[in-house]
Order: C-alpha cells, then sequence, then structure tokens
C-alpha cells in the first residue's frame, strides 16, 4: 500500500500536465481543430479523467491504510450507503436504471476507515451503473450476520455479469472480462482492484457471483464492531444527531465552494451564506469579457455549466443552502460561537448561532495615493459594479485612450476586452517587467506579444499625478505625459481581514489571515479561505498571498472536506 501511495503521488503531476495541455488544444488556443482531432483530444481527455479518478482512489483509500488502525475505527456502514446513493440518482433517472436501496434505517457499525468505505461503496455502485444497460436494476443491501460477527454489503445488477471462471480474476488489478471490453465501456481496470485492498485491510472477505436479477453479484462482509465498540459510536452519534450548523461570510469564490462540498459530504448540516453584495457565485475572472460583449448578459457570469443561475433560489432550491445577500457580517461572538450580521435593505440586526464559520471575505482593489485619483473615469475592477462602469464608459465611445495602472493580471486581461472595443491601450508598470509571477522572459514574449497587437507597455515607470476637471484627460508619469479617457488601477488587492482582526483571529506576516494547512484559523471552530488567507509558498516554504479564484476554490474544498470530518491534506 506504501508503494500505491507513492505511485499515485508520482503520477498525478504527469497525468495533471497532460490534461492541462490537451485542454489547451481542445480550447483552440493554439489553432482549429478539425472534427476528428477534437473527438480523438476528447476522448484523450475523458482518459486522463478516468486516470486522476483512479489515483484520487488510491491515495484516499492508501492514506486511510496507513494512518488508522482498522481494528480501533468504528464506521457506520449503512450511513455510508444512505450519503452515497443518492449522487447516482440522477444518473439511474436518466437511463431509466433502477436503483434499489435496502439499507437499514439505522446505524450498522464496522470496523475500517470510514473514508475508505465510502470510497468502497462508490467503487462497486460506478461499476454496477457502468456495465447495466438502460431500463436494468440494481440493487444495494446491507444486513448484519449476528452469528458470525460479521456485515454483508451485496450490490447486485442486471448487467453483463462476470463468467464463473473469472469471477477470481476480476479483483486482479487491470483485469477485465471480454464481455465488458466489447462494450467499450471506459474503465481503469481498478475500481474492483481498490475494493480488494480495502476489504483485506478491514480484515474482511469479497466475492464475486451471480445475481438474481440477472447480471452479476459482489459481496463483501467485513467484521462487525464489537457491542462496546457500538455502544460507544452510538453515544457518539446521538450526540452528533443535532445537524451542524455552518455558517460561512462571503459568497463569490470560496464561499459557494465551501457550501457545495459540504452539502455533498454532509446533506443534513444546515449551511447559511452570508453577502454583503446582491450577486453571488459570479466568475470574477470573466469580467473583461464581460466588459467587452464577449460574455452578453450578466446573469451568465452566474451561470453553471448547465445554465442554472447560480442566484439565492438556486442555492436554496438545488443546493439546500439558505442565502442572505445584501447582508454584512459585523461581528463574531467567539465564545458564544454565534456571529452578527445587519440586512442591509432593511438595517436590521440578528445573530447567527453555527459550529463551525468560514471567513471567505475576499479582498477590495488597492486604489494608489496618486493625485486626481478621485477624478471620473478612473475605475478598479474587483467586481460586477466596477464593470458596468466600464462597459457604459466603452459603450458611449468615451474612452478612445486607455491607460491601465499596473501590470498585473487584471491588467493584462483587460488589454483583450478593451482593443477588441477599439481602444487605444497603454499599460504602465512599475516595476522591470508585466506579470510579475512569470519568469522574465515568459514576460517579455508576453510583451511582444502585445505590442504586437497595438498595445503599448511602458514598464519601469512611475504614475506621478491624473489631471482633468471633473474627468480624467491625462496621466502624467516620470516620462512624459499620456492621454486618457479612461483609467483602469490595476494595483492588485488587499485582503479583507477587519472582522477576523476584531475577533482576535491571528493574521500572518502578509497581512491576510494565517490559517494551517487545513484552513483552520487559530480558532479551531473558524476556518478561513480564498482572498483574505495567506498561503504557505511550497518553493520558498514562506507565507505568501496568492489571490487567485483557482486557488480560492481549492481552498474552499479543503476547508469543507475537514469541516465534515474528513483530512485533507492527508
Amino acid at each position: 500500500m506504501q508503494f500505491a501511495s507513492l505511485a499515485a503521488h508520482q503520477m498525478r503531476s504527469p497525468v495533471t500536465a497532460i490534461k492541462s495541455i490537451l485542454q489547451t488544444l481542445l480550447g483552440g488556443y493554439v489553432g482549429p481543430l478539425s472534427d476528428k482531432q477534437r473527438e480523438l483530444l476528447g476522448k484523450a481527455d475523458a482518459r486522463c479523467d478516468q486516470a486522476l479518478e483512479a489515483i484520487r482512489r488510491m491515495l484516499t483509500i492508501a492514506q486511510g491504510v496507513e494512518r488508522e488502525e482498522w481494528a480501533e475505527r468504528v464506521v457506520d456502514l449503512a450511513g455510508v450507503c444512505r450519503r452515497t446513493l443518492p449522487r447516482y440518482a440522477p444518473e439511474a433517472l436518466e437511463r431509466d436504471i433502477s436503483l434499489a436501496s435496502e439499507v437499514p434505517s439505522g446505524p450498522v457499525y464496522v470496523l475500517g476507515n470510514e473514508a475508505a468505505y465510502v470510497e468502497l461503496v462508490t467503487a462497486l455502485v460506478d461499476n454496477a451503473l457502468k456495465y447495466t444497460p438502460s431500463f436494468g436494476r440494481i440493487r444495494v443491501c446491507v444486513e448484519e450476520l449476528s452469528e458470525a460477527d460479521r456485515v454483508r454489503l451485496t450490490v447486485a445488477d442486471s448487467g453483463v455479469g462476470i463468467p464463473e471462471d473469472q469471477r477470481e480474476k476480476i479483483f486482479e488489478p487491470f483485469f477485465r472480462t471480454a464481455a465488458v471490453k466489447s462494450l467499450t465501456v471506459p474503465g481503469t481496470g481498478l475500481g474492483l482492484a481498490f475494493v480488494k485492498a480495502i476489504v483485506d485491510a478491514a480484515g474482511g472477505s469479497v466475492r464475486a457471483g451471480k445475481s438474481d436479477l440477472g447480471g452479476a453479484e459482489l459481496v463483501v462482509e467485513v467484521p462487525a464492531a464489537r457491542p462496546e465498540e457500538t455502544a460507544e459510536a452510538e453515544e457518539k452519534r446521538k450526540k452528533e444527531a443535532r445537524p451542524m450548523k455552518v455558517v460561512i461570510v462571503g459568497g463569490v469564490a470560496a464561499g459557494p465552494k465551501v457550501a457545495s462540498k459540504i452539502i455533498r459530504l454532509m446533506p443534513d448540516a444546515e449551511v447559511t451564506i452570508v453577502e454583503k453584495g446582491k450577486l453571488l457565485s459570479y466568475a470574477g475572472c470573466g469580467l473583461p469579457y464581460y466588459v467587452s460583449g464577449v460574455v452578453p448578459e450578466q446573469r451568465q457570469l452566474m451561470s453553471s455549466a448547465v445554465g442554472m443561475v447560480r442566484d439565492a433560489v438556486f442555492f436554496q432550491q438545488v443546493k439546500n443552502v439558505r442565502v442572505m445577500n445584501q447582508t454584512e457580517a459585523v461581528e463574531i461572538d467567539r465564545r458564544g460561537k454565534r456571529l452578527r450580521v445587519v440586512d442591509r435593505v432593511n438595517n436590521r440586526q440578528l445573530w447567527l448561532d453555527y459550529d463551525r464559520l468560514v471567513l471567505a471575505t475576499g479582498a477590495s482593489p488597492v486604489v494608489p495615493p496618486i493625485p486626481n485619483v478621485q477624478l471620473g473615469n478612473i475605475f478598479t475592477l474587483h467586481g460586477v459594479h466596477d464593470a458596468e462602469g466600464l462597459k457604459i464608459a466603452l459603450a458611449e465611445r468615451r474612452a478612445r485612450d486607455v491607460v491601465i495602472v499596473g501590470g498585473g493580471l487584471v491588467g493584462v486581461e483587460m488589454t483583450e476586452a478593451l482593443t477588441y472595443s477599439g481602444s487605444r491601450v497603454t499599460i504602465v508598470e512599475l516595476a522591470p517587467q508585466i506579470l510579475g509571477i512569470l519568469d522574465w522572459e515568459i514576460a517579455k514574449l508576453v510583451e511582444l506579444h502585445m505590442e504586437s497587437h497595438g498595445v503599448k507597455i511602458h514598464t519601469s515607470t512611475r504614475v506621478e499625478r491624473f489631471e482633468g476637471t471633473e474627468k480624467v484627460a491625462a496621466v502624467v508619469t516620470c516620462r512624459g505625459i499620456l492621454p486618457a479617457d479612461l483609467v483602469i488601477l490595476g494595483s492588485g488587492v488587499r485582503p479583507n481581514v477587519t472582522l477576523a482582526r476584531a475577533a482576535g483571529l491571528e493574521l500572518g506576516p502578509t497581512g491576510a489571515i494565517r490559517v494551517d494547512e487545513r484552513m483552520r484559523t487559530s480558532d479551531p471552530d473558524i476556518y478561513a479561505a480564498g482572498d483574505c488567507v495567506e498561503c504557505h509558498g511550497l518553493v520558498t516554504g514562506k507565507p505568501c498571498y496568492v489571490p487567485l479564484g483557482s486557488t480560492a476554490n481549492k481552498q474552499g474544498r479543503v476547508a469543507a472536506i475537514n469541516i465534515c470530518g474528513g483530512r485533507n491534506p492527508g
């Protein structure tokens, strides 16, 4: 198992890199694709997803086996099944497959690791769905074998079945029956091997047979928890029977990710998002494209992959998450574990109790202290409100000469939107290069590409003041005067930590909230994620500040897993 863990770690990076390259090709960023090329690349991308899922499963199992003494852990296997099976209901419904659950409503305790048992049930149901045709049947059954002090989990289906002479071989890595191969159903051949690894670690057994439904039947038997262990687990379950209350401050990037992941892992949790603004879960990285008109409607910034708008109604009805938008969090009572909020529509105040609090308060744009920075048509770009102002200015054709102060990600992304609208764009950057996150050679290539499209770039240049009457007319730099109808300040952001500081939470040297690797703050019941927290540099080993949407989403996922009792990273 230690070798499997090492191999999985080594495989994850190259497979992820291959997937990134495939996504770049599929996105058309290196040129147009023929239909055949797109089809082949799509198949390769799907295989990468399967490989990454296999790697993730391998790591989960290996970590569970290595980290804990299985004989000392008690898991409610019936509860694991009840939480896992609903995830497959949409696919079963779409394919007209009957997914029957014969799982006791109460707990059935076994020995082992909960995360690994989740993977076990997932692998068995995945396998059954994969090889059961439309209009077929699947049955999941959990029963206690009191005479043998064991618990049996059975997953039966009406699929292709398993030949009698191959029923032992299917648990070998990469083995697939001839009938399965003929179906051309994608798979890694590792799912049942993972199942056997988990069962062996738990001291159980697994076998394959013929189901009374006509297909395959996979039977797992694992040791039941001893009476004294069951009594202790039952007492703990009763104490935890009340749904966990999670309050999340912030509803743009990390906050919605935390909420969605918690509901997936703990469907009974009471999750509330408190958001000061009106809009939720919008794609901040898409704002330049909204300004340029590539994204024509504001609602598309909040749309899911299937076109559903992620508004308060969506989160309540689809995610079962309560949303309080246009509501500001103003005080944390750590001793009483409650949060004071103010509804900015009617100015009503109330306290929200919590078991766990998540701060996803984001960041605010830095407005440099440059003389006359208050002139009209000088914008930041850190939200839909800013984007609307830019959009109006461009629509009225009042922005022929645009100066972007700062050559970071926001400034560079905006150049495409502005050149698309016909504006003449100049970037002014104090540092010797734009895009400080890149090596000098790569940044220079970006500069040359932008200049070839008419963008002027002034590096090592300081802005001294803005000139104009009511609206900006010129930007005075240390190297001369630049005409400007519109200015965008892209001087970075600073973390919003007012609430955390007032509550006495520890801040790091970057000025952001200090968190551990599991996104816990200095208060073990308060987590934080997104642009308000500092990260740990893998190369330098020092605290750093990385306010990126991708980072925020990953941090939100990590926070949610740990809030729900998981352990991430392992």
